[in-house]
């Protein structure tokens, strides 16, 4: 079988899966049509992104290559250790914070919010479980919209945070800190 006919990846049995990463050229779905600059037909090449970082340290700072745009997604994978109080990402325009997320164990919550013109705006803590727990694995994708980011956790919908900053290509910093140890980062 060609290995470009393969559509679905299935693991079964006694195991506990964490990740699965689908590695090589991507699908007519994810990419741009680009002229050839030689002879012959055009060229698949992937949407702008930054390459994956893998085991990144922490504190964290790492570019969003050509800054945001509706429909582009940042993926955040790592665990969270046993001694675990809290941590925070951080998507930064200059000085500004588009988006906050900080998960916080004594409160039981994870905390939305922006920095914007030197202040903090007010604070989103309702939601209806906190998945980020001392010694579990996490992968939290946020995805920017029209409207609003969409955020999710270990693939399942976790929250959506309505844009405050609407410059989207100024927001052009990814940066994570606190009681995290993280994994692979794709901006």
């Amino acid at each position: 079988m060609p290995p470009q006919s393969v559509q679905v990846v299935s693991a079964d049995g006694d195991l506990e899966l964490q990740s699965l990463t689908v590695m090589g050229r991507p699908t007519m779905g994810n990419m741009d049509m680009m002229p050839n600059p030689g002879y012959g037909p055009p060229q698949c090449l992937p949407m702008m992104q930054s390459p994956a970082v893998y085991h990144p340290p922490v504190p964290y700072t790492g570019n969003i290559s050509g800054g945001l745009g509706a429909k582009r997604t940042i993926i955040v994978r790592g665990s969270i250790p046993m001694n675990f109080d809290r941590f925070h990402i951080n998507l930064n325009a200059g000085e500004d914070i588009a988006l906050h997320i900080n998960p916080r164990r004594q409160e039981q919550t994870v905390v939305r919010n922006s920095f914007l013109n030197g202040r903090w705006g007010p604070e989103e803590r309702e939601l209806p479980f906190n998945p980020f727990q001392p010694g579990q694995y996490f992968e939290l994708s946020i995805r920017c919209g029209n409207h609003r980011f969409k955020v999710y956790v270990n693939g399942q919908p976790f929250f959506n945070y309505a844009h405050r900053y609407h410059n989207f290509p100024q927001i052009n910093t990814l940066q994570i800190d606190g009681d995290v140890a993280l994994s692979y980062i794709q901006c």
